[in-house]
């Protein structure tokens, strides 16, 4: 009976409700990425299709998002960076004819030059952990350490951000009415200097990405990035016409995506 009894009270944890906008969606997401447990993070998603429109959603939107905090960037070990600095933005879309598995292979995968032909000049990705296991459903968080060198808008730089993918059993029915999810964080190291220059560069870059699937072969798609980069003198993330930019290039990844599960690349 005490066994029984220890473990009714150990079983019934209280999971602080998820908020119902999507800016906050955003920040609790970003504060329960890593969890002990599933619950908070699987309960979140009844809210976030609400407020992304799952049910009904058949293209992409977009919008800002507020600021990180100190705090949250202390998450991370960043806590010494400004996080006023750098601007928060979303896209929200369904991705079509993939699988969950699908987009973890795409979401994990080495070869992102070759999956998003044109956005890299050069790319290497190496894990942290012992791949097999997460695949095996015997760990259920991957990490890995991206260098990567980008020639576009702007100017030319070299990258380094450190990444991790959480997978995200279904629960009851309840709480995980669309199966199983997938959570994904990037965190740029250190500041990526434009060539050239020491003023203009990408200084903080936070991204986080929630995927489940509505129904077969319809991902819906969470991604926000918060970022500080100075790509012009005059100019920071807060133009508008900076974030389009990077927005759209959200939206095309998603397209890549279509077109590798349609067998097209």
């Amino acid at each position: 009976m005490l066994f029984a009894l220890t473990f009714s009270i150990l079983g019934c944890k209280n999971v602080d409700p998820a908020p119902e906008n999507l800016d906050a969606l955003a920040h609790y997401y970003w504060d329960h990425f890593d969890d002990a447990d599933d619950d908070a993070v699987a309960g979140g998603v009844q809210n976030l299709h609400a407020a992304i429109q799952g049910s009904t959603r058949e293209d992409v939107s977009d919008g800002s998002i507020s600021n990180l905090t100190v705090d949250q960037l202390a998450l991370i070990g960043m806590e010494s960076e400004d996080p006023s600095d750098a601007y928060g933005v979303y896209i929200a879309n369904l991705i079509e004819g993939c699988s969950l598995e699908e987009i973890e292979y795409l979401t994990y995968a080495s070869n992102q030059d070759e999956l998003h032909p044109g956005t890299y000049v050069t790319y290497d990705r190496e894990y942290g952990e012992d791949i097999d296991a997460y695949l095996a459903r015997e760990e259920d968080v991957l990490t890995w350490v991206t260098t990567y060198e980008v020639s576009g808008f702007a100017s030319d730089y070299t990258a380094q951000l450190d990444g991790w993918l959480r997978y995200v059993p279904a629960l009851d029915s309840e709480t995980s009415p669309y199966g199983p999810m997938l959570l994904s964080r990037g965190v740029l190291k250190d500041p990526a200097y434009f060539s050239g220059s020491d003023e203009r560069a990408l200084f903080q870059d936070y991204q986080l990405e929630v995927f489940y699937e509505r129904a077969p072969g319809e991902i819906l798609h969470f991604y926000v990035i918060w970022r500080d980069m100075v790509p012009l003198a005059n100019q920071d993330f807060s133009s508008g016409s900076t974030q389009r930019l990077v927005l759209d290039g959200l939206a095309e990844w998603d397209a890549d995506s279509e077109a590798y599960c349609a067998g097209e690349m």
